[in-house]
């Protein structure tokens, strides 16, 4: 055993860099004919940038906004359904790219844009802009190995739309398929746009936006929608009211603790979360452990042990680990479900309180007195 030790640190030294770096590349089959698509599917769009000078993140954060603007512009004449817009350099940090998936999973994107930009300062120096259309494979890798992939590449930006719009004209009005009819969503940009990363012409005017809720409602993402009191023991991830950002409610629920803070009966479950979740980091202590202790009851001078009485105990501990366990995992998720619920009840009552709902819901005339009917004023409420 102890010669496979070795081994399996080589392995995983070389394998797990091969496989986060499989991850990140897309390998593509170029082809000539763009999809029929190319209107009817969800759209994300993926913006990479890169220049011969040093650039800042927050530089390259604003070039990347500006373009996203841009082509949200310059979409009015392609009719493409671009309903994400991001930076393509998610797509090398795991924890942000999981993110992104989750958030491709609840607008159900099916298409991507890919737009990268080389950006070469310096005089005589030629920039590119390439243009890359390809499916949406809705797993961790993007795309599959040598899926099709339509791509354009052009000096400048402007040309680079041009060519996409002439390209597109070239087929048959019955070639593509029709976008389906309703109300487009709004698209996520990287950033919102403002005077400084609103292409030059462009005037906006102020949306007339209703007045926000004091309460605003918590809905859960699609994916943890299909979740149910069992499961894996991710976080939960939410939206808050007409805000469509992805929330992260914390490992313990701490972070949407402040968001239901309100709601009484919201914090009593979400305390019961937080208790499920100790309860299951204790109960992986004792399960690690008592195998660790297994094992170095196993590895003696004497020779090999497998079944003596402290291993004995040991596998016991172990078992009874799993079947709590089960319990824990079989539990904790609805209470984080119940701590929503009892916000979104509370949140829609106080945010439909108001005088006139002290109205009465009926009222007569006459009463009865000591077995008399005297004149007089009934009201009634119902309540709720």
């Amino acid at each position: 055993m102890k010669k496979l030790l070795p081994l399996l640190f080589f392995f995983l030294l070389f394998a797990v860099p091969a496989a986060v770096q499989a991850q990140t590349n897309m390998q593509l089959k170029f082809v000539r004919d763009l999809p029929k698509n190319l209107f009817s599917a969800r759209t994300a769009v993926l913006i990479g940038y890169a220049s011969n000078v040093e650039t800042t993140p927050e530089e390259d954060a604003r070039i990347i906004s500006k373009f996203s603007t841009q082509l949200l512009t310059d979409n009015q004449n392609l009719g493409i359904q671009m309903l994400h817009f991001a930076d393509k350099n998610i797509l090398l940090q795991p924890a942000k790219k999981n993110v992104l998936l989750r958030q491709y999973d609840s607008l159900k994107i099916e298409n991507l844009l890919l737009l990268d930009i080389t950006d070469i300062k310096g005089a005589g120096a030629v920039g590119s802009y390439v243009l890359t259309h390809t499916a949406f494979n809705r797993r961790i890798t993007i795309t599959s190995p040598n899926q099709k992939a339509f791509v354009l590449q052009a000096e400048t930006y402007e040309k680079l739309i041009r060519n996409f719009i002439q390209a597109t004209k070239q087929y048959s009005p019955h070639y593509f398929e029709e976008a389906p009819a309703g109300s487009p969503l709004k698209p996520a940009l990287t950033a919102e746009p403002n005077q400084q990363t609103l292409p030059a012409g462009t005037q906006t005017t102020p949306e007339k936006t209703a007045k926000p809720l004091a309460y605003p409602l918590i809905s859960r993402t699609a994916e943890d929608v299909q979740r149910g009191n069992g499961g894996p023991t991710r976080n939960f991830y939410y939206y808050l009211g007409a805000d469509q950002r992805e929330r992260n409610a914390g490992f313990f629920g701490q972070h949407i603790r402040k968001d239901v803070a309100a709601s009484p009966e919201a914090l009593k479950e979400l305390d019961k979360y937080r208790n499920y979740k100790i309860g299951y980091l204790v109960e992986r202590t004792v399960f690690v452990s008592s195998v660790i202790l297994y094992a170095n009851e196993v590895l003696q001078d004497e020779g090999y042990v497998y079944f003596n009485d402290r291993q004995k105990v040991y596998l016991g501990i172990a078992a009874g680990s799993l079947l709590v366990n089960v319990l824990i995992l079989r539990n904790t998720n609805q209470h984080m479900l119940r701590a929503i619920d009892e916000y979104n009840a509370f949140a829609t009552i106080k945010n439909n309180s108001s005088f006139h709902k002290f109205k009465p819901s009926g009222f007569g005339f006459g009463t009865f007195y000591d077995r008399k009917v005297v004149p007089g004023i009934t009201l009634n409420w119902q309540l709720r």
